[in-house]
């Protein structure tokens, strides 16, 4: 091999290790932004509370010690994974049932090899029941499910952001989800709507950015700005990211606005 054919694998080392920690710090930064994070957790501690003192499922035997070990693992790892799970599918709103649903079924299958695997790793011996656990799964499910519902209205009540009566407003947008992406053209700006129609705007680009603080989105570069929730993959090309947008342009991301995105998650 050619010290030039090694210099060029070890940059595409280096870059790869750049895009896989770029991913896991996007990865992390979804999962701490869930809504309701701090409900997951504390509904999984009562979960955990409940569980070892009425020694549900056949654990009231058990050591209280034990118990409590037992069921700090099993719902502590299958929390983790449900954070995890809603961190990877959840892009937008619309994802949450789906996510929720499917995960019922992937989360919940190696349910009875976890029962067997803690109960084992604590020195109690468990035997494999896949339908006492599937069904005792479901019940923790509903349970869960409860909790992220009653996460996700209290979220979209305290942070339903509100439209300020500004450009937009007298545009005729009266909810902010109905600005998908704005890019400016010369004097105008052209506003992008979820379904595809644009409108075009006399106003100038940073009035309309400002107007959307409260909106989960950001500014891709000079004049083009982009709601999180109308963005369906950001990809690299030629050393560049571009966000392709739902019914709306591919843009090109600055490089100023990249340092943004990336603290996000976004990239």
């Amino acid at each position: 091999m050619t010290e030039g054919a090694r210099f060029r694998e070890k940059q595409q080392g280096r870059v790869g290790n750049r895009i896989f920690a770029n991913r896991v710090l996007g990865f992390v930064n979804r999962a701490r932004n869930l809504p309701g994070l701090p409900i997951y957790f504390a509904g999984g501690a009562a979960a955990i509370l409940l569980m070892t003192t009425s020694g549900a499922f056949a654990t009231l035997d058990l050591p209280l010690p034990k118990r409590l070990a037992f069921w700090s693992l099993l719902i502590g790892t299958n929390l983790l994974l449900w954070i995890g799970w809603f961190a990877w599918r959840v892009r937008s709103p619309r994802d949450w049932w789906p996510s929720v649903l499917l995960g019922t079924l992937v989360i919940n299958l190696p349910l009875p090899v976890e029962i067997a695997f803690f109960g084992r790793l604590l020195g109690v011996p468990m035997t494999l029941d896949w339908a006492r656990s599937w069904t005792n799964a479901g019940l923790i499910s509903l349970a869960l499910l409860i909790i992220l519902f009653i996460a996700i209205r209290r979220h979209r009540a305290i942070e339903r952001p509100q439209f300020p009566k500004g450009s937009l407003w007298r545009a005729g947008f009266r909810n902010l989800a109905d600005v998908a992406w704005i890019v400016s053209e010369d004097h105008y700006c052209r506003i992008g709507r979820p379904d595809g129609n644009t409108s075009l705007l006399h106003a100038r680009f940073t009035d309309l950015a400002k107007e959307l603080e409260t909106v989960d989105g950001a500014v891709l570069r000079r004049g083009h700005w982009a709601a999180a929730s109308a963005v369906e993959v950001i990809e690299r090309r030629n050393r560049k990211w571009h966000v392709i947008l739902k019914n709306g342009p591919a843009i090109a991301v600055s490089a100023a606005a990249a340092t943004d995105l990336r603290s996000r998650g976004w990239l």
